[in-house]
């Protein structure tokens, strides 16, 4: 952080306590959000601030995160009435508002994680949150919150006269800090059916679908509390695995993760890859559907433009798309006419109708 954002941590709770939560973005426009992106985001942000003010009590944290209902009320959420310039929810916390000011500090720490999450310096968190059994649970909470890649929203947190806003980007970035490239050999995601949890055991099974073999997956502590929501949707486990002998995974350690399959709309003003921009007009609408065969691979497909990509996940799917629009325009709209098949030649026309390139000043991933 800054040395504006650290004066700031200096400052009376009082003063800091006027606190708002935004959904900002182009899926704001007309005032609206999906209920299912403003639950999420609310229900993981209220999850943080408790963790956070758990931390602060010095309250012991086990296998699961247990709260006393006198400590839930002390540092509930209250939302005010929706603003329209994005979808602004103030926040108090507490009962009643007009005691805000002792419990003030859990929003506080949570814009200075949002801070963090902005700049990607996820090493930092240890110093917001001191007791190790804490940050791996906040992480957690805040991966689960963030929009993916193709979501054409962010969030936003004010405290005072301070904010932070943080949008796709800083899920990728959590994801690599939380599964380093250097492990990645090691790391796989597998997409199966929830069959049944073992909380004492830390355990989760699922039916993996190529083999119909049930695979037994040890979680880490921060994930189980993930589990309950997902229960009646296929889900994916992302962790380190164990193969048998025709290459299937038999087991998963260390799980790091637990979400569902999203078939949601994928939508792209723009993509960024190797240090360029491509702009779509109208923006790029793509529906998800999985792979067939394995039942393991998100896909996403558009015939007019060439589009064909497969990947474990949707942000490796952004990651494929950004990569092969990329490649289908240097190859068919930067290459000779008199060089082009007529097949070859509509596909240049197709993707020149909808894409524009234009300058960045920086190398950035495909989003």
């Amino acid at each position: 952080m800054g040395s504006d954002d650290e004066a700031r941590l200096d400052r009376p709770a009082a003063e800091q306590s006027a606190a708002a939560f935004a959904i900002v973005g182009i899926e704001t426009a007309a005032h609206t959000v999906p209920v299912d992106v403003l639950v999420r985001a609310i229900g993981s942000l209220q999850q943080i601030v408790y963790l956070l003010a758990a931390e602060e009590e010095r309250i012991p944290i086990g296998e699961r995160f247990a709260m006393s209902e006198r400590f839930r009320e002390r540092y509930t959420l209250r939302c005010g009435v929706p603003k329209e310039s994005s979808y602004s929810l103030p926040l108090s916390v507490g009962l009643v508002p007009s005691l805000i000011t002792p419990t003030a500090r859990p929003l506080d720490r949570a814009l200075q994680l949002f801070l963090l999450a902005a700049q990607g310096a996820w090493d930092k968190v240890g110093g917001l949150v001191s007791d190790p059994k804490y940050p791996p649970r906040v992480l957690a909470e805040l991966q689960a919150m963030l929009p993916r890649p193709g979501d054409r929203w962010g969030i936003r947190l004010e405290v005072g006269p301070y904010r932070a806003d943080i949008d796709s980007k800083a899920y990728r970035s959590i994801r690599r800090y939380l599964a380093p490239e250097e492990t990645q050999d090691a790391v796989m995601t597998v997409t199966g059916d929830l069959i049944r949890v073992d909380f004492d055991a830390r355990r989760v099974v699922i039916r993996y679908a190529p083999t119909g073999r049930e695979i037994p997956c040890l979680c880490e502590p921060a994930v189980l509390d993930t589990i309950l929501q997902n229960w009646e949707s296929p889900i994916q486990v992302t962790g380190r695995y164990v193969l048998d002998q025709r290459g299937h995974p038999r087991r998963l350690t260390a799980v790091t993760r637990i979400e569902p399959i999203d078939l949601s709309p994928m939508i792209f003003d723009a993509i960024e890859w190797g240090g360029r921009r491509l702009q779509f007009d109208p923006p790029l609408t793509l529906d998800p559907m999985m792979d067939d065969e394995s039942g393991q691979l998100y896909r996403l497909e558009d015939k007019d433009l060439g589009i064909d990509v497969f990947a474990q996940t949707r942000e490796q799917l952004a990651d494929e798309l950004a990569e092969q629009v990329v490649f289908l325009w240097d190859t068919y709209v930067q290459e000779s006419p008199e060089k082009l098949t007529s097949a070859a030649k509509r596909l240049c026309g197709a993707l020149q109708q909808r894409i524009l390139e234009s300058n960045l000043a920086t190398s950035a991933e495909g989003r």
